[in-house]
């Protein structure tokens, strides 16, 4: 008699092909209903607060549809006390927004009016000018005592301005917030049930514990970026937001398409390492630092330090899931066995202590540990290596070997004493 032999994972998707909606499918499901509540939540309380926030103000003017002067000098009569100043600032501020013999330019913040500028010589020009002529005064003044060539343009409103301005202007409705919402969120809540139902269409198990915790985190991103910014004056960053979540979550479901047991580059464990490495050097050569901080987090115009995580975490995860069995044998594990992945993770956290940049060297110390507990079985190794961190940060700082460090905890210690440094 014949005998045909089947893979466990192949005859798993095959009995995975059932039309009854499984326990993860319900999860997924109660998570969504969880998500929108929360988002539904967030919405209602952020136009609340704008609704009640000055009952008797006037409704602001929308600065991507209002482009007439006259509409334009009210608000500004908050800065421009001087009837020529404030007429002159709206012809500049609609001029702005439509420019000639080009489409209308859309603000995406109130705050971008701070990018207008005013030539010098239009100032000159008009004599009737009050307090823009005193700004220009005083911005010629400040370049002679810095030594610095005279302007050739100022700024027609300044931070002040923009604070009194704010609250009589604005950039879109609030029934474009509630449409940008509500596309927003469908399609977030769409993308991670397409992965679901890919799943289902080609019978796998697929991790659903996994999709709904992450749509967990992603719901409750959404919720905050609900109810922090002004919905009719701040960016709206649920665009951008959404559109990160969308390409992740379709890149989760391609990958999670790929047969590990078969695939090829099981064995390429230490490329993710060497691409971290990399990028970790060209950082400290090339990197900058944010301000006047002495750590190297950027690079041009991008922070790839969270890459950096990311090929560190695919190095930890391929080293380990080729060598659990070698790691639980009977013991502590052979020098060998464990050399290798110390050395990377050691050469890593060095480039991170001469970057100077702390959060992702202890970020790595607890991956390595936590992955080395699962990959050990046992916990008591992980364990004396978290003691043995929190001995090394705290030696650290006492002797105040990082005074970024020590600085950060002296202002989680006393928050209410560093306000003006930024506790």
């Amino acid at each position: 008699m014949g005998v045909t032999y089947t893979r466990a994972g192949d005859l798993q998707r095959v009995r995975n092909r059932s039309t009854s909606i499984t326990l993860g499918e319900r999860l997924l499901l109660l998570t969504s209903a969880a998500v929108v509540l929360a988002i539904l939540l967030a919405y209602a309380g952020r136009i609340r607060a704008e609704q009640f926030g000055e009952p008797h103000a006037p409704l602001p003017i929308n600065l991507n549809t209002q482009t007439k002067t006259d509409a334009l000098e009210v608000p500004l009569a908050t800065v421009f006390t001087y009837p020529a100043d404030r007429r002159f600032a709206a012809r500049v501020v609609a001029a702005h927004l439509q420019p000639a013999g080009a489409p209308r330019r859309a603000l995406p913040n109130v705050g971008a009016l701070a990018r207008i500028d005013v030539p010098v010589e239009a100032l000159e020009r008009d004599r009737s000018l009050v307090v823009l002529r005193e700004r220009l005064e005083s911005a010629r003044l400040a370049a002679v005592a810095a030594k610095r060539d005279p302007p050739q343009t100022i700024a027609l409103l300044n931070s002040n301005d923009l604070s009194s301005l704010k609250p009589f202007l604005s950039v879109r409705t609030q029934d474009e917030f509630r449409s940008a919402v509500l596309w927003c969120g469908l399609v977030i809540l769409v993308s991670f049930h397409l992965v679901s139902l890919l799943w289902r269409l080609r019978g796998m198990t697929g991790d659903r514990v996994l999709l709904s915790l992450a749509l967990l985190l992603v719901g409750i991103g959404f919720a905050l970026m609900l109810s922090r910014p002004d919905p009719i004056r701040d960016t709206l960053l649920l665009t951008r937001y959404t559109q990160g979540i969308v390409i992740g979550v379709l890149l989760f479901g391609a990958v999670s398409m790929i047969n590990v047991e078969r695939a090829a580059f099981r064995d390429w464990s230490y490329v993710p390492l060497v691409g971290a490495l990399i990028l970790s050097v060209l950082l400290l050569v090339f990197g900058s630092g944010p301000g006047s901080s002495s750590a190297k987090v950027n690079l041009g115009p991008i922070q790839p330090i969270e890459a950096i995580r990311f090929f560190l975490v695919l190095f930890l995860a391929g080293y380990f899931a080729r060598r659990w069995e070698l790691l639980r044998q009977a013991g502590a594990p052979r020098l060998h066995h464990v050399l290798p992945v110390l050395a990377g993770v050691a050469a890593a956290l060095m480039l991170f202590f001469v970057q100077k940049d702390l959060g992702p060297a202890l970020l790595l110390s607890l991956m390595f540990l936590a992955m080395f507990a699962v990959a050990r079985g046992g916990a008591w190794l992980a364990g004396a290596g978290c003691a043995g961190l929190a001995a090394g940060f705290a030696i650290g700082f006492f002797l105040n070997i990082s005074a970024t460090l020590a600085a950060r905890l002296q202002m989680w210690q006393s928050p209410w004493d560093n306000a003006g440094r930024g506790g």
